[in-house]
């Protein structure tokens, strides 16, 4: 029997992925370039054209800033897309994802439930910046590593939550949680350091050159997993 859940998982993704992949084809070289003095403003070593990224999680986030987060002259990527090139036929794919772009957000999460079975991640935001909205992502292999290594269920988590809305609305059918994707890349932090990464990413925050605070988010925990990130223990 198939898993609707996981289907319809990767269709979204899918979709998205080439939505996400059209804009950056399109802007990629002049989001970059306004993107890396920002991104690597904590620890950048004096050379602000380029970033050497520690891991591919780290080049995934730097990806994910330029397409989701950054905004050049008050627009994100995929709005001068839009605007610019609206007669492309990706343009009809991109506008059906909208409204998941401008509802997605990123912050440190702390899983409350995992469901085998669908490849659902239940988590409760640790910084509240959704105060009082449990979110689910859909996670396949992440799930089945924490089924296998009960002990990943304590991890803290980093990542952007895209939810599930406009033409993709249908699996949130739940009105406590809001179901939808991380998207792709996820830090993992001991529960012990909590407090620490809390009051460091504080301190982070005043020296990242960007005023959004969505945006210092991104930047400070990308320097914080150098220092406390961890991997999952796959056995």
């Amino acid at each position: 029997m198939e898993n609707y859940t996981l289907n319809y998982y990767k269709t979204f993704a899918d979709d998205m992925k080439k939505s996400l992949q059209a804009v950056f084809d399109a802007y990629n070289g002049y989001f970059v370039q306004e993107a890396i003095p920002a991104f690597g403003s904590i620890n950048n070593q004096g050379d602000a054209t380029k970033i050497n990224f520690a891991t591919n999680a780290h080049r995934n986030c730097f990806t994910d800033y330029v397409l989701l987060e950054q905004r050049v002259q008050k627009y994100k990527a995929y709005e001068i897309y839009l605007k610019e090139q609206a007669e492309e036929k990706e343009a009809a794919l991109i506008n059906k994802f909208v409204p998941s772009f401008d509802k997605s957000y990123t912050s440190l999460f702390r899983i409350v439930d995992i469901d085998v079975e669908e490849g659902i991640i239940y988590f409760d935001d640790v910084l509240g910046v959704n105060e009082g909205q449990e979110i689910a992502i859909i996670d396949k292999t992440l799930t089945q590593s924490i089924d296998k290594n009960p002990i990943n269920m304590n991890f803290l988590m980093f990542f952007r939550f895209i939810p599930f809305l406009g033409d993709f609305i249908d699996l949130n059918d739940d009105e406590d949680t809001l179901k939808g994707m991380s998207a792709g890349y996820i830090y993992f932090f001991e529960p012990q350091e909590e407090r620490t990464l809390i009051k460091e990413y504080e301190k982070m925050a005043d020296k990242v050159r960007v005023s959004k605070t969505s945006s210092k988010r991104q930047i400070a925990f990308t320097e914080l997993d150098k220092k406390y990130g961890k991997k999952l223990l796959l056995s």
